[in-house]
């Protein structure tokens, strides 16, 4: 019979890599609204906000559904089920 600590190890080993994806997106998405005003205080407009808001935004699912992705097809390569 396995230790429980082997199997408490064992599944912290399968979701260590999922574990960082939302603060990436979050950290993303802030980064970017804080560029945005910086850039309309430095340059007095009112729109660079909403464009980097927007720009973080996409960026930010994009890398998360990306990063989704390859790990899944990690997974399934390290499982034997590769299509």
């Amino acid at each position: 019979m396995p230790k429980k600590e082997d199997n408490i190890a064992e599944s912290l080993k399968a979701v260590a890599p999922y574990l960082g994806l939302g603060i990436s997106l979050a950290v993303t998405i802030v980064g970017a609204v804080l560029l945005g005003d910086w850039l309309d205080k430095k340059y007095e407009t009112n729109y660079w906000l909403w464009i980097c808001a927007l720009g973080g935004i996409a960026f930010g699912m994009y890398n998360f559904i990306k990063t989704v992705t390859d790990l899944e097809k990690k997974n399934k390569k390290r499982n034997g089920r590769s299509k």
